[in-house]
């Protein structure tokens, strides 16, 4: 197992882009390295579509929202 840190997660996405397909390279990552970050910093080192095949989806993220008290004046939701 290989770690490559940095730019959220793009350096690893651009190595394994650029690697030849051996059957032994394996990328696992969230959305933005993926979709957002080469739209968000204008790179176009690789793309999601062309460059990687989805094998499994590991995990589903909601969105949640978290209210700390005292910055509102409401005491739920519905209020």
């Amino acid at each position: 197992m290989e770690n490559k840190a940095g730019a959220g997660g793009m350096i690893a996405a651009e190595y394994v882009a650029k690697s030849k397909p051996d059957g032994y390279t394996f990328f696992m990552a969230a959305n933005g390295p993926l979709l957002y970050s080469p739209i968000i910093f204008n790179r176009d080192s690789y793309h999601w579509d062309r460059d990687f095949e989805a094998v499994t989806s590991v995990s589903m993220t909601q969105w949640c929202c978290r209210f700390v008290q005292g910055y509102r004046s409401k005491q739920s939701l519905n209020s």
